[in-house]
């Protein structure tokens, strides 16, 4: 597969999307379950060796709740066994088509307040045909993780480990015909890039960006390097090439002659892409969202570049957000096709913060800009 690759016009784009969370809470299940309008009590069952003084599981007891409406299931945990344990665990998973949507997690959480997040999933679906499980051993880097081997399940690939801070699956979700890349956030990470409630998930774009990434190795300089630092430049070429269809593997190779094995990886574009979202009013009062990619704002010399732009052309401007995107989004007629959901969903965040501005140079001398509009799909 080469980034080259381009959908027909019917395939479905693929993009990020939060998938499954998990949150503990101190709350009263007794007060909260009617705050849970929508959903329906499908099981309630406890779990094993409920009496027993050894446990295999923390939580005596599971209820399992269904939205009428999306289909998101809510996997609700009780009766601790242990004094340490809050009294509720909540796992929200939604259907795996749409992702988690904003407005009925709020209302979730919102119900099982006061609480805090554990748990947080992240995920980008690939069409099939164009990633798999070779080409996420060939050229994905998860941070630092290690790969991991798992003969129960041998199309899938993991990068660290589920108890870890942070947690990458691939594999192929039948379901819905794609390949998933699931990255699992974990509270100490959560924590430490300070998620800690609803409105944060917007930074997880630029986490997610920064910890995946595809790559290719850039033999020519690698082997320039070794001719002339190296004293047996042709073994260690051979060993690396023998390794070069397991990344994590080969670089465990090159860092142990090579400090630095990093320079020689050249990432590979248009895999996943960052989209800067912006809403503006023009000089005729007509309100627009647009998005520029990453490659986009560094050729206007970052976000300063694009605003400027912004600015002297538009009456009032704002950054409402950051979506993640496989580059197959784009069709043959060069069109770019987002998710109207999500992009909505930034457009209902902006209104909800009260509808923040940045003066363009076409806003008269005192002028207040408009109450923003909501999105909507005409």
């Amino acid at each position: 597969m080469r980034s080259q690759h381009k959908p027909s016009a019917n395939e479905a784009p693929s993009e990020a999307k939060v998938d499954r969370v998990v949150c503990e809470s101190g709350a009263d299940l007794k007060l909260a379950a009617p705050r849970l309008v929508g959903f329906r009590c499908v099981n309630d069952y406890a779990l094993r060796n409920i009496s027993d003084s050894l446990f295999l599981a923390p939580y005596g007891r599971v209820r399992q709740l269904e939205s009428t409406s999306t289909g998101t299931r809510v996997f609700i945990s009780y009766a601790p066994r242990y004094r340490s344990l809050p009294l509720i665990r909540i796992a929200t998973v939604p259907t795996d088509e749409k992702g988690a949507r904003r407005r009925e997690l709020s209302r979730l959480i919102g119900a099982f307040a006061p609480s805090h997040l554990s748990v947080v999933e992240m995920a980008v679906d690939f069409p099939l045909g164009t990633v798999d499980s070779k080409f996420v051993r060939r050229h994905v880097k998860f941070a630092k993780s290690q790969m991991r081997r798992n003969s129960r399940y041998p199309h899938a690939v993991w990068l660290g480990a589920p108890r870890s801070a942070r947690f990458l699956r691939c594999y192929p979700k039948a379901v819905i015909d794609r390949f998933r890349l699931e990255v699992q956030f974990n509270r100490s990470f959560l924590q430490q890039h300070q998620v800690v409630r609803l409105g944060d998930f917007k930074r997880l774009a630029d986490v997610f960006g920064k910890n995946v990434g595809f790559f290719e190795v850039n033999w020519s300089e690698l082997r320039r390097y070794a001719q002339r630092h190296l004293r047996h430049p042709g073994e260690m070429i051979r060993m690396a090439r023998e390794r070069q269809n397991n990344l994590v593997e080969m670089l465990k190779i090159l860092r142990s002659v090579i400090p630095n094995a990093n320079r020689f990886l050249l990432p590979m574009p248009n895999c996943v892409v960052k989209h800067f979202f912006y809403i503006f009013q023009a000089k005729d009062g007509h309100q627009e969202v647009v998005s520029r990619t990453a490659a986009q704002v560094a050729e206007c010399g970052g976000i300063e570049g694009v605003e400027t732009v912004l600015r002297y052309n538009t009456a009032w401007y704002y950054p409402i957000g950051v979506l993640l995107c496989s580059s197959w989004i784009k069709t043959t007629s060069d069109k770019i096709y987002f998710s109207f959901r999500r992009v909505k969903a930034l457009v209902d965040d902006w209104l909800a913060q009260g509808s923040p501005w940045k003066r363009g140079d076409h806003a008269e001398e005192g002028e207040v800009p408009p109450k923003g509009k909501p999105l909507n799909g005409k």
